[in-house]
């Protein structure tokens, strides 16, 4: 136990930045009845205690950075998944003799502001907030800390060579700062369409070439107890986990409905391809049911309002369906391909037009009942009016010379053709004079995306079994 930060109050120092590596967190319940280890990672056992623990502390980082925004965020996020990676990365980091002494988590953790009073680390508050809010005892949360630190090391380890040359940093200020004026015109597929017929040999061959598209989706229909929350929360999540543990025990769903004096409702049959607002179930339910098989109860599910238990009466895998009943669909998708076909084919004759001077974009956009619509002072990230956000739009338009026109290029509704009417180039003063915070930056999101590859490549060869 670190008795020198829990027995004495140490000076402000410098809060050392933790070190983001994980895109997408959640909160969910783990159930490991009937488990003997959570799983396994480069071929070695996990236990459910170590799981624990990681779990533990993924989710008290989430709540330090979320704070009490976190139950608006919990349904978005995937804390289980972050726990495992968290346990790979202290895998590796100790097959790497990286480790934290216990001076370098005294200092990290009296860093921390909502430790603090007046600036100075307070033990008392430090001792409310990790047991009372955090829920849990010092010594975890410093030993948390610690994988925290090692982790941070980790980091350092592999992105350390990692340094931009001047070009680098130059080019990619120019391509975050220079600003372009553009004009472009749009024809879009949907007014194609109505010119378009297809017969019926066109379409049986366009679905015998394409049958992996014409495929039902699962239907499922369930049964399911709902336990609502306001307040009380966490009265709620004991209530759930008491009546799931009694189907563990082997009871059905509907004695349980009965002991508990709660309502057994059933959904019908809905399909996960369906709109959610037609089915009438929230999307939590509805995507919790394709994770369980028929006649299997699920875990506890937690929604807005609300946490549920649900079993599955019958479920439908996909199927291959018939020309006759595909029919249809393939025709409308025939069509549409046609009619995107039509509309490259019409953007490129305008376009051949253009770069033989026979034409201008007004006259032709005159010629085709359309306006040539404008845009200024765009970045190569900027959301562009009637295109929305497209990298490959700003791209080509950036590429092109003054008065220069794109070729088609692919957008929502059909595809543009686009002229690049000015360029705003960066100043070099100003530039010198954010090199510096620019290049820092800079360097860290290079970092950030190496780290994020290798360890993507890193998951992939730990061959992650996930009993859970």
């Amino acid at each position: 136990m670190l008795k020198l930060l829990r027995n004495k109050k140490l000076m402000k120092i410098v809060m050392w930045s933790l070190v983001v590596i994980f895109a997408a967190w959640g909160i969910g319940s783990v159930s490991m009845i009937g488990k003997s280890y959570a799983g396994t990672i480069f071929g070695k056992k996990i236990s459910l205690q170590e799981y624990n623990r990681n779990y533990s502390a993924v989710l008290n980082r989430a709540r330090m950075i979320y704070g009490d925004q976190l139950p608006k965020l919990e349904k978005f996020l995937n804390l289980r998944a972050q726990a495992w990676d968290r346990i790979i990365l202290i895998y590796v980091a100790s097959k790497k003799r990286l480790r934290a002494s216990n001076k370098e988590v005294i200092q990290r953790i009296a860093g921390f502001p909502f430790f603090q009073r007046n600036g100075v680390f307070d033990k008392n508050l430090y001792h409310y907030i990790t047991v009372s809010v955090l829920r849990t005892s010092s010594r975890d949360f410093e030993e948390s800390v610690r994988g925290d630190i090692v982790i941070d090391k980790l980091v350092t380890l592999v992105t350390k060579d990692i340094i931009p040359t001047d070009d680098e940093i130059k080019k990619a200020y120019i391509d975050a700062n220079e600003l372009a004026d553009i004009s472009f015109i749009i024809l879009k597929s949907d007014s194609y369409t109505d010119d378009i017929v297809v017969g019926d040999a066109q379409i049986r061959s366009f679905y015998d070439t394409n049958r992996a598209l014409f495929i039902s989706p699962t239907i499922a229909n369930a049964v399911y107890l709902e336990f609502p929350f306001d307040e009380n929360k966490e009265n709620a999540r004991f209530a759930a986990d008491e009546a799931l543990a009694e189907t563990k025990n082997g009871k059905t769903l509907s004695s349980v409905s009965q002991e508990c004096s709660l309502e057994l409702k059933e959904t019908g049959d809905f399909s996960l391809s369906a709109d959610v607002s037609e089915t009438g179930l929230p999307y939590s339910l509805v995507l919790a049911s394709f994770g369980v098989e028929q006649g299997e109860i699920s875990d506890v599910i937690e929604d807005e309002d609300k946490f549920y238990i649900l079993q599955i009466k019958t479920k439908t895998g996909p199927r291959q369906l018939s020309y006759e009943q595909a029919k249809e669909k393939a025709k409308n998708m025939l069509i549409i391909d046609k009619a995107s076909l039509a509309a490259h084919d019409s953007t490129e004759n305008i376009f051949q037009l253009l770069q033989s001077k026979n034409s201008t974009m007004e006259s032709m956009a005159k010629d085709l009942g359309s306006a040539v619509l404008k845009a200024t002072n765009l970045s190569r990230k900027s959301y562009v009016e009637d295109i929305g956000r497209s990298e490959d739009f700003l791209k080509e338009a950036f590429a092109l010379n003054i008065n220069g026109f794109s070729g088609p290029i692919k957008v929502q509704d059909g595809f543009a053709i686009v002229r690049l009417d000015s360029i705003t180039p960066i100043n070099d003063e100003t530039y010198k004079n954010d090199k510096s915070a620019f290049a820092e930056k800079f360097t860290q999101e290079k970092k950030n995306n190496a780290f994020q590859e290798w360890f993507n490549s890193l998951k992939e060869k730990s061959n992650l079994k996930d009993n859970l």
